[in-house]
């Protein structure tokens, strides 16, 4: 059952148009709806299934779908490959899972191979060429049940994202790329099914290429975050309300807790009304694999509040690594108007400016996170009915 709690009119992603190389949706009831190059898939045993934006492809360990040998050219300049995958083979299982494949008779010249191993959660990107390798690899939370996997290549450099952070990374990369141009591309096919591999059991979806590598904030702003509450910790008022925002979900079997000031446990989007500071949970389970998420939201009686307890952090890492990658406001809930929220450097120079409680500075002055460390704040606002000020400083952390 598809639960759908966004309205998304996204393009892989929401990116450029003229950047996609190839999509494959899933959403057309067969193997591909390619709206860029026209390029059909070869559909073995697959069939459609909830996705992350609509329908997906479910493959059963029997099941493939096979691309033209133009897809896998693709790879052999600068890419990024984006797509969104859920894993249900025997996790004690002792054989590789194919992935994606483009080689020629299991061979390791000119190839490209995407695996897993379900005992240790690895997944491994690998390039070979006369039996020498490019590679990059990590293991898959069990925490997450969908996993946006994004691997990039800029001739210096492979990287491989999971959920929008940055896996690993190989650089200073001495030799491009190569690809057999003979070969086609696979999904849970190849030569080597049924002799060291096995196919793929769950499902794919929004199988995307573009013709750059992008950058790790591009990356992450394509992870549409399945099965996550997007609505990030907040505060209120007593008596106040919180609308919940949650990403896409794939199954109907989900639970809300607690469920004191919760409007329905049968709506995964609900309206929270604590009485007091409480952490809700979000439990979903798919049956091979249980995923949870939660928000903290924070009661405060504004009888107790000083509007002089505007509270900023004095540092921040804008390494986006989604721990304080950003700089902004903490406790909004004490503002009712913001006039000027202004960053300056350490010479006086404006750095950024918004009049908006909730926004915050990602420590970049056109596009680029300058060398000096130290900056300065100033905020100017109205609480309980009155104008104040207040300014202070901040460091980046390296």
């Amino acid at each position: 059952m598809k639960i759908y709690v966004l309205i998304f009119s996204l393009f892989c992603g929401g990116l450029n148009a003229q950047d996609l190389l190839f999509k494959s949706t899933f959403n057309d009831g067969d193997s591909v709806e390619d709206q860029v190059m026209g390029f059909d898939g070869t559909k073995i045993g697959t069939s459609r299934t909830c996705g992350v934006i609509d329908f997906g492809r479910a493959f059963d360990g029997a099941s493939a779908i096979i691309y033209p040998e133009d897809i896998a050219q693709y790879l052999a300049s600068e890419f990024t490959l984006s797509f969104y995958l859920q894993i249900e083979n025997d996790p004690n299982g002792t054989e590789l899972v194919n992935i994606f494949s483009a080689r020629d008779q299991c061979s390791r010249d000119t190839a490209f191979m995407m695996t897993y191993f379900p005992t240790t959660r690895m997944l491994s990107v690998e390039f070979w060429e006369n039996n020498n390798p490019i590679i990059v690899a990590t293991n898959l939370s069990e925490d997450d049940c969908w996993h946006h996997i994004v691997v990039t290549y800029d001739i210096a450099s492979l990287r491989l994202y999971v959920n929008g952070e940055e896996k690993q990374i190989l650089e200073m990369i001495s030799r491009p790329i190569v690809i057999d141009s003979t070969v086609s591309f696979g999904v849970s096919s190849g030569p080597c099914i049924g002799l060291t591999e096995i196919e793929l059991e769950g499902k794919i979806d929004e199988l995307c290429i573009f013709d750059d590598a992008m950058d790790i904030r591009q990356v992450q702003a394509l992870n549409l975050r399945p099965d996550k509450i997007l609505t990030r910790d907040t505060s209120i008022f007593n008596g106040g309300a919180v609308p919940v925002q949650v990403g896409p979900i794939c199954t109907s079997d989900f639970d809300w807790s607690p469920q004191s000031g919760l409007s329905s446990n049968s709506d995964t989007e609900p309206i929270l009304t604590p009485d007091e500071t409480t952490t809700y949970s979000l439990t979903l389970d798919y049956g091979f694999c249980q995923t949870q998420d939660s928000i903290v939201i924070t009661v405060i009686d504004e009888s107790d509040i000083a509007c002089e307890d505007i509270s900023l952090p004095t540092a921040f890492t804008p390494n986006n690594d989604l721990l304080n990658d950003d700089f902004g406001i903490s406790n909004p809930i004490l503002i009712e108007e913001l006039k000027s929220f202004e960053i300056f450097d350490k010479w006086g120079a404006k750095m950024w400016e918004t009049i908006d409680k909730n926004a915050s500075w990602d420590g970049r002055f056109r596009g680029v996170i300058p060398n000096t460390n130290t900056y300065l704040y100033r905020i100017n606002y109205n609480c309980k009915g009155e104008e104040h000020f207040k300014s202070g400083s901040f460091t980046i952390l390296r």
